[in-house]
Parts: C-alpha cells; structure tokens; sequence
C-alpha cells in the first residue's frame, strides 16, 4: 500500500493528463486508420496511445516493446534531424507509421502521414 501511495505522490504527467490531451487521443481513436503512432520524446504519451486510440505505439513500455533501446533511438534519430528527407520517409514507411504526435504552441498535435 506504501508504495502505491509514494507512486501517486509525485507529479509524473502521466498521473494527471490533461483533459486536452486525452480529447486528442480520443478523437484519433473515433477517426483513426490502422497504422502505428509515432510521438515525440518531449512529451510522455507514447504509453497512453494503445489505451486511448486502440492504436499501436512505435514506442512505449519496454516490456511490452520489442527492441525498445534500438525504437527510441530512432525516435531521437527522426526527432532531432539526425535523418535525412529520405531516411524520414523510410523510416515512416518501413514501421507502418500513419500518425505523429507532437508539442505545438503548448498543446498536442497529430500528423497523418501515409
């Protein structure tokens, strides 16, 4: 009970997420396509995204991820400019990547991407 307690206690932003964030992910989930969810490593929600849209996470809990050191490296790759034009539109189709979430103007935006 102790430590379900000092879990609560801190003030991880997935303990209190934003009704505007889950209002995004759910409208995702009402008019989503079949594809994978990309999200910037700024923001927390890659391991909201399965629960709110039904969608797959490129990344998320490393458990329940395969090759999670080699996903968040390309995730940190593609975010940070590090790939090319091309390697971007590689890398996006090669994972079956349809949406990309990430932080604008302070709130969350997806981008389909086919």
């Amino acid at each position: 009970l102790a430590v379900q307690i000092q879990a609560r206690k801190n003030s991880s932003p997935l303990n209190h997420v934003p009704m505007t964030v889950i209002e995004v992910l759910t409208t995702l989930k009402n008019s989503a396509s079949p594809g994978v969810v990309l999200t910037d490593p700024a923001l927390p929600y890659d391991v909201l995204v399965p629960t709110f849209t039904g969608l797959s996470s490129f990344t998320g809990h490393p458990i329940h991820t395969l090759y999670p050191g080699v996903k968040e490296s390309l995730r940190e790759r593609f975010f940070s400019g590090a790939m090319t034009e091309d390697e971007k539109k590689k890398f996006l189709k090669d994972h079956r990547i349809r949406y990309i979430i990430t932080k604008e103007n302070g709130s969350i935006k997806i981008s389909t991407h086919e």
